[in-house]
């Protein structure tokens, strides 16, 4: 026999003893490739705007926990209400779980997987009202693409059907202190009449008023928005 047959039986040979384990990462590479990712769940301490009893018009800052877990099945958005240490009132829920929806769809998002866990961290308080319900739909969307909330950043408003930032309520809204908010910007409505503050106030706080969940969600993840085509 011939050296070169002799080298193309042993190359032949050694080819065969690849063809199993080659077929065994393919056969894994398969399944895991086709695989669905599930995110990480994430919490956040996000700033609401709310009011300091129904009558009075002095803004006041607190925070809201959201913690958001994105499940395995689709079997439809999940959202609910820790009682303790405070508590949501029945129309804050209300306008909150619209909000949540509404965001959503109008970034192209599908809630079927989620679940969203909101807690108020103090102790005999009720939050109620809707101010603070475009700030939660905004924070969870940003949640569930993985970005991150700039905590310097509040939005108040509500979010309507058309998705649009809604003014909340038909009285002017007064800007909390920025010295005890610590906030650099407040985003809102640009239909929310604001009332007057001093010159200090307006040194220390930027308003930036915005009409589409888009611009508050580009505005709210510090991202500039896109350029028209």
């Amino acid at each position: 026999m011939s050296n070169n047959r002799r080298r193309s039986r042993i190359a032949l040979s050694a080819c065969r003893a690849m063809i199993p384990p080659f077929l065994l990462i393919t056969s894994l590479i398969g399944p895991l490739s086709a695989t669905p990712t599930i995110a990480a769940p994430r919490e956040e301490l996000v700033p609401v705007l709310s009011h300091v009893g129904e009558a009075s018009l002095r803004g006041t800052v607190g925070y809201v926990h959201i913690a958001f877990d994105r499940r395995s099945d689709a079997s439809g958005l999940t959202i609910r209400f820790s009682t303790a240490p405070g508590r949501f009132s029945r129309s804050a829920q209300a306008s909150i779980e619209e909000a949540i929806r509404r965001t959503a769809h109008s970034l192209k998002l599908s809630t079927d997987s989620w679940t969203v866990v909101l807690t108020i961290p103090y102790s005999d308080i009720t939050i109620s009202g809707e101010h603070l319900s475009g700030m939660i739909g905004l924070s969870v969307a940003a949640m569930a693409t993985g970005r991150t909330v700039d905590p310097g950043l509040l939005v108040t408003g509500r979010i309507t059907q058309e998705g649009q930032i809604g003014p909340v309520g038909s009285a002017p809204l007064q800007i909390p202190a920025p010295g005890r908010a610590r906030l650099r910007r407040v985003v809102v409505s640009k239909d929310q009449p604001l009332v007057e503050r001093d010159q200090s106030a307006r040194d220390l706080i930027q308003v930036t008023p915005v009409s589409s969940v888009t611009q508050a969600f580009q505005e709210l993840i510090g991202e500039p928005p896109k350029p028209l085509r």
